[in-house]
């Protein structure tokens, strides 16, 4: 599972989330989500885990046209329309 698609399926979970509990997140999203795709996560407060996959759910708790375009990007990341890593100059 690549980071693109690991991060669309915690925005589903973001998502669904969201739809029951309102604008108050579960405490236990990020570590149930990092679970489901294999990611072994302890129950310290302040897992050195949580810390390092920090930046993906910064990603999937933006809303609206932030979002919006953020998805756009990935789908043309993953399309190979955008290239990974950039060219040297000679």
């Amino acid at each position: 599972m690549s980071s693109i698609e690991r991060i669309t399926f915690f925005r589903h979970e973001y998502l669904d989330s969201k739809d029951k509990c309102g604008m108050k997140l579960n405490p236990m999203l990020k570590r149930q989500c990092l679970r489901e795709v294999g990611i072994v996560v302890d129950d310290n407060v302040k897992s050195d885990v949580l810390r390092k996959y920090k930046s993906w759910f910064q990603l999937v708790f933006r809303d609206g046209d932030v979002w919006d375009l953020q998805n756009q990007i990935f789908a043309m990341w993953e399309s190979k329309e955008i290239k990974g890593q950039r060219q040297k100059k000679s």
